[in-house]
């Protein structure tokens, strides 16, 4: 795309190298390229995005008769490109020099490149035999999306969809040829599923390429297709697979079309809005991977604009530069910075993993880490309209803007509730058990009816999502009547507690099932079993992960996810065993210690980690090592505090730098713990008054505080 300006094309003020990749009759001949210097942007010039997810290795090249090592997959890119008697003028980053100066020259010009380019390559591999015939079912995929969409006025997403709108594409997809698609091709389709799971669309600098182009060609081999012909063929394909082919999309190809419409979709809203801000990009880039951290926030500059916020805060912060002179801990914390005194809100911890998820050390609590991947269920935001926490602040007259000063979070925040007790965490083996175990210990309220009691906690357990919606993107409250299913789990893991048996062993032993039979306490649970799958269903999505608590003044609430072992990248069954030991240690904590111990008991805890270092320091080391460990997973703890915060869209977990006992929060120092779920809170309920008309209004005089999170 050339400039429609003569004297921008001749006086313009960027400087930006080009390699001109020389021909060559043979295949197999050394790569040959050559850089050419201008500051013209109307020059003919196509762009090359290939995988940078990670190091696949290195392969030589002649670059000005000079033998330089390129990632393997951009030489094997320019090898397809090179034609036989021509040469071909082409922009790519590594072609350019690797030094930290180039790295962000190029990155400070990189949009003016990437838009002004002819056509961007997208580089997936070199392909197989079926691969060009496999792109041809491909595009006949996207031609069924086209006319299916036009048919049933299928939005561009599918979260964006209604329910009656993903019932009409159903029936659409449902009366369609599926042996046009060839699924007794193994070979075809393994080619085919190999386009759609490439490595690439894993790589974080694919999403600017994408967006930035005015014409990506999507290509592996010798086939190709356009980047919107793609994403609409990907859409087909997962209604094609289960409609026509009685095929579950594998969860490797799931994945891979979460990044893919994550993509798709900030490329819409960059052509309609000029510009994204730089918070939701850096979430859509974390479903991608990177070999440098950096780049889930450089990669994402070229795209992004200010916060359409500034019109309302009046703040307008240069955004950040591609400096890669500096470590993952300045640049996270540094973009976290400008994000939250850009906005002055704290959307950014809003679908974060807590901090105990971290895989970077050395981050200031409030700062995110963005290597981390994203929790798999979050609360959405109160819709606008309707009370919430974030229409309480917003009436805040005088507040005071959020600022950060030495790495630390200054804010206003109210005191809600503290800590009293936190379960272990909810995981796939024992959410069944431990929803009966948390209910059996919950403390009694002579304030609190049963129904209010069993209302609240079932709720609280599932976060109180999960009810029917007319569009994928929303949430709502589960049925009344779901109580009865959670009653039914109740009572399923009642009897196997008092048989103390598995169900297994209660289905295939005769013994067992005669002696629940005659059991009176069975016989009363006996009626209520059997309806239990609704609320194990909603159970097992949204509460695992995270921490049951309850609080002084008899809230109950929901923790951050908090499931470390997964967000550090530990696989395997050593890792699942380490952390499911990890959840069941009830270790000493600084509100805690003398509880579990007792004084004595603290003291010669104390000793005997003397000892060690005196005997053995390697010993005390490892020792120290698994309390750390062991600290860092449990994430909320007894004695936390919870506040609504000026800025804030959820109630926050925070753990005092000090005197813990206290409680009062003003001018104190915290570290910030996770958002969490707080039943009765949500909406913003404390902070709102009935006049006697029944009018709600928002009480402003509510008392909010100096902190400082560090």
């Amino acid at each position: 795309m050339g400039t429609r300006n003569p004297f921008s094309a001749v006086f313009s003020h960027y400087n930006f190298h080009l390699a001109v990749l020389e021909p060559s009759p043979s295949e197999t001949d050394t790569i040959q390229v050559s850089l050419s210097n201008t500051n013209r942007t109307d020059v003919s010039y196509e762009c090359i995005s290939y995988d940078r997810s990670q190091d696949y290795g290195s392969t030589s090249i002649q670059l000005n008769d000079a033998g330089i090592d390129i990632p393997v997959f951009l030489e094997t890119a320019l090898r397809r490109l090179r034609k036989k008697d021509e040469s071909r003028l082409l922009w790519a980053d590594v072609l350019l020099g690797r030094d930290l100066e180039t790295q962000g020259a190029e990155a400070a010009i990189a949009k003016t490149v990437l838009q002004n380019a002819k056509r961007t390559v997208v580089w997936l591999g070199g392909g197989d035999a079926k691969t060009a015939e496999a792109f041809k079912v491909i595009m006949t995929l996207a031609q069924w999306w086209h006319q299916a969409s036009a048919r049933t006025g299928f939005p561009v997403s599918f979260s964006k969809a209604t329910s009656t709108q993903m019932d009409a594409l159903m029936v659409w997809f449902s009366v369609q040829d599926g042996m046009v698609l060839e699924p007794d091709d193994a070979t075809l389709w393994k080619s085919l599923l190999a386009v759609f799971q490439a490595s690439y669309w894993e790589s974080v600098q694919a999403i600017p390429d994408l967006i930035l182009s005015t014409d990506a060609i999507i290509t592996s081999g010798a086939g190709s297709i356009s980047w919107p012909d793609f994403t609409a063929a990907f859409q087909a394909l997962m209604v094609a697979m289960p409609q026509l082919l009685n095929k579950i999309p594998s969860k490797e190809l799931q994945n891979s079309f979460i990044r893919v419409s994550g993509i798709a979709m900030a490329d819409r809203r960059f052509r309609d809005d000029d510009g994204l801000e730089l918070l939701p990009m850096i979430q859509t880039a974390r479903e991608c991977r990177s070999a440098d951290p950096r780049e889930y926030v450089f990669a994402m500059l070229p795209i992004v604009r200010p916060s359409k916020r500034t019109a309302t805060t009046g703040k307008k912060i240069p955004l950040p530069v591609a400096d890669y002179g500096k470590s993952v801990q300045d640049i996270f914390t540094e973009t976290a910075k400008f994000v939250i005194e850009e906005r002055q809100d704290l959307l950014i911890w809003w679908t974060e993993r807590a901090p105990n998820a971290r895989k970077i050390k050395d981050l200031p609590s409030w700062a995110p880490d963005w290597t981390s991947g994203l929790p798999t269920v979050v609360v959405k935001p109160t819709a606008e309209g309707h009370p919430s926490l974030r229409s309480w602040w917003e009436n805040i007259p005088d507040r005071k803007p959020i600022a950060v000063t030495d790495n630390k979070l200054h804010l206003q925040a109210h005191r809600l509730d503290r800590i009293s007790t936190v379960s272990k965490m909810f995981t796939e083996e024992n959410c069944r058990r431990l929803l009966l175990q948390e209910w059996q210990a919950l403390p009694h309220n002579p304030n609190q009816s049963l129904k209010d009691k069993v209302d609240m906690y079932w709720r609280t357990i599932i976060l109180n999502i999960g009810g029917a919606t007319d569009a994928l993107r929303k949430q709502a409250p589960p049925p009344q009547d779901m109580w009865i299913s959670w009653q039914s789990i109740l009572a399923e893991e009642r009897i196997l507690e008092l048989m103390a048996c598995t169900p297994e062993q209660l289905l295939n032993d005769p013994a067992i099932r005669e002696r629940a039979r005659a059991d009176e306490q069975c016989q009363i649970l006996g009626p209520q079993v059997g309806q239990s799958d609704p609320f194990e269903e909603l159970l097992r999505k949204n509460a695992i992960g995270r921490r049951f608590f309850t609080t002084e003044n008899g809230r109950m609430g929901m923790t951050a996810y908090e499931r470390t072992a997964i967000a550090e990248g530990e696989n395997g069954e050593e890792a699942a065993k380490a952390e499911i030991a990890l959840n069941e240690i009830e270790m000493p904590t600084e509100s805690n210690r003398d509880d579990l111990l007792g004084g004595l008991g603290s003291m010669m805890m104390g000793s005997f980690q003397e000892f060690l270092m005196q005997r053995d320091p390697n010993a005390a080391a490892a020792m120290a090592e698994v309390m750390q460990k062991k600290e860092k997973a449990r994430g909320a703890r007894v004695g936390d505090v919870i506040v609504a915060a000026v800025g804030g869209f959820h109630p926050y977990v925070l753990r005092a730098v000090e005197g813990g006992g206290s409680s009062d929060i003003k001018g104190r120092e915290f570290r910030f713990v996770g958002d969490a779920y707080l039943h009765g809170v949500m909406g913003g309920e404390p902070f709102l008054r009935r006049n006697w008309i029944g009018v709600q209004t928002w009480r402003t005089d509510v008392r909010v505080d100096d902190v400082v999170i560090v």
